[in-house]
């Protein structure tokens, strides 16, 4: 039976036995006495007592509630003792006693995801996965970008992970990103970095602050103007950048949804109204050659100018400067062979349009009895079921009709009753169609069906044709 004390490390509370208290206790004392004259030492400390903290409640179980004397040398071994780098220097000395002053501290190196706040673009995503992997960011950012322009599922998933993965905000958590052991030594590096580097932005600061007092103290009035001149621009363009980069994150965003919309419906995944874009094609062409052409050119007059925005809006982002002039010219090309194509098209379906043909056929009605016809509409079930219904009409007496199994094009009948120029009661149906001349519209003419039913007095009007 051993004496337990209470314990409360980095906001955590353990129950520990006394002993291995007093050994915790000294060495983290050691170490604070040995940090006591470096910079960030209460970052240093803090995240040694964090990390220290995460060790031991590894160690706690449903049947283990103490941490005994074995779990805190088995973490002072991990993290490594004050005394295995206390003899760390500078220049040579520092090389030499480097190979040994890691090894007993090394502890276990884990790997593990964050967004990485110090290297980020935007949300620090793709440079965390890259320090998790050991790849340049570079590579992750523009595969995000082919992936949003491919199939729009870039910035979802990216989002996702923005949500997802956490932000690496101790040094343990960045330790742990690069996947480098994670102990005092180790801590107390990337800190001083940090540090240091903090100093020299400070240094720099303060040394520009002096160059602009001297300026004012000789009397360079001209001089300080033009520094305090450099350093409202200097502060002016960081802001404009910082704009820039979000109205081109935007600008891919939008243009990237554009695409992936434009391409669903020109390759028949979207509608325009309740017609898609494969039945619109079937009414304009008179075949698949000329619709797979207008489909090419349309492609060509918009996507090309979607794919340049979105290209240089990534140039914007990433900050890539200079121009491609291969670029450029493929991309101008390819746009003028897109409206070429277009005009082409555009002139062979007008052409096909531009003659009409009309059939009249006139039949007397019998005699009914009675000096009053009745009209109605004859039921058609294709157009009384639940899952039918009538599409996008193109104009007016034309549209689409979807009876469950296919979409057909229908026509609507107009009625239209005059006087008639004799005694007798006449039903006169006309039909009429387009063609590329007159023989070819006649042609289409003649396909057209349509009947009128008679009983007695009734005569029964097909709802289409």
């Amino acid at each position: 039976m051993k004496k337990t004390i209470t314990m409360n490390l980095s906001g955590i509370v353990f129950h520990i036995e006394e002993d291995a208290y007093e050994v915790l206790s000294n060495y983290l004392n050691t170490i604070k006495s040995y940090f006591r004259d470096s910079d960030g030492r209460d970052e240093i400390m803090a995240d040694i007592e964090s990390r220290i903290a995460e060790l031991l409640s590894e160690k706690i179980n449903t049947g283990k509630q103490a941490v005994l004397m074995s779990d805190v040398n088995e973490v002072i071994a991990q993290m490594g003792k004050p005394e295995d780098f206390a003899g760390e220097g500078t220049g040579s000395e520092k090389k030499e006693e480097g190979a040994a002053a890691e090894t007993p501290g090394e502890g276990r190196r884990r790997r593990r995801v964050f967004r990485d706040p110090d290297g980020k673009i935007i949300g620090g995503v793709c440079s965390g996965i890259g320090s998790y992997f050991d790849i340049d960011p570079l590579w992750l950012r523009l595969g995000w970008v082919a992936v949003t322009l491919l199939g729009g599922a870039g910035i979802l998933i990216y989002i996702i992970m923005w949500i997802v993965i956490p932000e690496a905000r101790t040094t343990a958590e960045k330790l742990e990103m690069r996947g480098e052991p994670v102990n005092v030594n180790n801590i107390r590096k990337n800190i001083e970095e940090e540090m240091e580097h903090l100093k020299r932005k400070m240094k720099d600061i303060e040394k520009d602050a002096k160059n602009f007092g001297n300026s004012f103290k000789k009397k360079h009035a001209p001089e300080a103007a033009d520094k305090l001149v450099d350093f409202s621009t200097s502060v002016f363009g960081s802001i404009i950048r910082a704009i820039g980069k979000f109205l081109a994150f935007m600008l891919i965003v939008v243009c990237a949804v554009i695409m992936v919309l434009f391409i669903s419906s020109l390759f028949g995944f979207g509608d325009f109204g309740d017609i898609s874009i494969n039945e619109l094609s079937d009414l304009l062409f008179v075949n698949t050659s000329q619709s797979d052409l207008a489909l090419l050119g349309i492609l060509l007059f918009i996507g090309v100018p979607l794919l340049m925005l979105i290209y240089g809006g990534a140039r914007a982002l990433f900050g890539i400067k200079g121009k491609n002039r291969i670029v450029s010219l493929t991309s101008s090309g390819f746009w003028v062979a897109g409206l070429l194509i277009i005009i082409f098209i555009g002139y062979n379906v007008a052409n096909d349009f531009s003659e009409q043909s009309k059939v009249r056929n006139e039949q007397a009605l019998a005699p009914a009895g009675c000096d009053t016809f009745y009209l109605r509409v004859r039921p058609d079930p294709r157009l009384e079921g639940e899952d039918s219904r009538f599409s996008h009409h193109v104009e007016d007496g034309y549209g689409f009709m979807d009876d469950g199994e296919m979409k057909l094009f229908y026509g609507i009948p107009r009625v239209d009753i005059q006087q008639s120029n004799d005694s007798l009661f006449h039903l006169v149906v006309t039909t009429y169609a387009r063609g590329a001349d007159k023989k070819a519209a006649l042609e289409r003419v003649k396909k057209i069906s349509y009947e009128v039913a008679q009983t007695d007095s009734l005569l029964e009007f097909k709802p289409l044709f």
